[in-house]
C-alpha cells in the first residue's frame, strides 16, 4: 500500500496525462480545462516553474499555441522548460524551430541526451540525434540500452546517402503538424515511428509512420490533404524518404 500523500502538481500531472491522451484538442470551456486551470492557479511561488510547465501544456491541447509557448519563454529558464517545449513545438508544426533547442539542450554533455532522443526525432533531427548517440558512446554514458541505437543510426545512414537534411524532414513535419492542427488533433507517441527499408533493387528508404486518433479512411484524407499542402508550398518529399500516416482507431 502506498501512503505517501499526492502533492497538488501530482495530482495535476495525472489530470493532464488523461487529457492528452484523448489525442484531440480540449474546449476551453470543458469542466477538464477549468478545473485543471484553477488547481495550477492555487500551486505556491516556490513551484511556480513546474505549475507553468503544466499550464503550457493545458494550454497547447487547447490549441493556444501561442499562449503556451509565451508562458515558457517568460520564465526565463531555458534549460529548465527546454524539453517541454520542443515536445509542444513538434505537435504544433514547429518543428524546424525546434531543432536547434534540441541541439542546444539535449546532447550527451547536458544529461538530457536518454531522455530526450525522442524529442529530437519528433522534431526531424535524425541525423543530430544520430551524431549525439556517436558522441554519447565516446563518452561511455549510461542507459544507452534504452535507445533504439540500429533504428537511429541505419536511419542516419540512409538519409546521409541520399543527402536528406533535418532541415528538409523538419519542414514536412512543419506541414504534417498544420494537418493535425487544422484538424484539432495530436499524433500518438512522443514521436513517428521510424523504419529503414532497405531492399536493394525494390525499395531503399527511411520510413516515417505517424499514428493517428482516427479511422484509417479518415488517416488517407488527412495524408492526401499533407500531399496536397506540400504541392502548394512547392515542396517535394526527397527519394530516400517516406512519410505515411496510420489510423489507430478514434479515441
Amino acid at each position: 500500500m502506498n501512503l505517501v500523500p499526492k502533492t497538488i502538481l501530482t495530482e495535476l500531472d495525472e489530470k493532464i496525462d488523461k487529457l492528452i491522451a484523448l489525442h484531440t484538442f480540449v474546449s476551453k470551456d470543458s469542466a477538464d480545462f477549468i478545473s485543471a486551470l484553477r488547481e495550477i492557479d492555487k500551486v505556491g511561488i516556490e513551484q511556480a516553474p513546474q505549475a507553468t510547465r503544466l499550464r503550457a501544456v493545458l494550454l497547447a491541447i487547447a490549441g493556444e499555441n501561442s499562449l503556451a509557448l509565451k508562458a515558457l519563454r517568460d520564465l526565463h529558464l531555458p534549460e529548465f522548460v527546454a524539453s517541454c517545449e520542443i515536445g509542444l513545438m513538434a505537435n504544433m508544426g514547429l518543428c524546424l524551430e525546434a531543432q536547434p533547442l534540441y541541439a542546444k539542450y539535449s546532447g550527451p554533455n547536458t544529461g538530457n541526451f536518454t531522455k530526450d532522443f525522442e524529442l529530437g526525432l519528433s522534431c526531424g533531427a535524425i541525423r543530430q540525434v544520430a551524431s549525439f548517440l556517436q558522441n554519447a558512446k565516446k563518452m561511455s554514458l549510461t542507459n544507452l540500452e534504452s535507445i533504439p541505437m540500429d533504428i537511429i543510426e541505419n536511419a542516419e545512414k540512409m538519409l546521409n546517402e541520399f543527402e536528406i537534411s533535418d532541415v528538409q524532414i523538419g519542414q514536412l513535419m512543419d506541414v504534417v503538424g498544420s494537418v493535425l492542427q487544422d484538424e484539432k488533433m495530436f499524433y500518438i507517441g512522443t514521436c513517428p515511428e521510424i523504419e529503414v527499408i532497405d531492399l536493394p533493387g525494390v525499395l531503399r528508404t527511411t520510413l516515417l509512420t505517424y499514428s493517428l486518433p482516427t479511422s484509417s479512411d479518415r488517416a488517407v484524407d488527412l495524408y492526401l490533404d499533407f500531399i496536397d499542402r506540400l504541392g502548394q508550398m512547392s515542396l517535394n518529399i526527397p527519394s530516400g524518404l517516406q512519410i505515411n500516416f496510420s489510423g489507430a482507431g478514434a479515441r
